[in-house]
């Protein structure tokens, strides 16, 4: 799992935490349990590197093949 989160705000700079979680976790932490391996790391960002980070993700993203997922329900 991948997680993101805003955990603070002062002014124009956030705190994200970004969360690593089961199979997303660093593999030291998996090796012991993965289903309860964790892991964050928080980084101070202005707005404005945020949507610079976010628009250079979405594009890196376009490049990987489109997956469907079947709705399990």
């Amino acid at each position: 799992m991948l997680d993101f989160s805003v955990a603070a705000r002062a002014g124009d700079e956030l705190v994200v935490r970004v969360r690593f979680a089961a199979e997303g976790a660093p593999p030291w932490l998996r090796d012991d349990d993965p289903r309860t391996a964790e892991h964050a790391v928080e980084l101070r960002l202005r707005a404005d590197q945020l949507l610079v980070a976010a628009g250079t993700w979405e594009h890196e993203l376009d490049a990987l093949p489109y997956r469907s997922f079947a709705s399990t329900g």
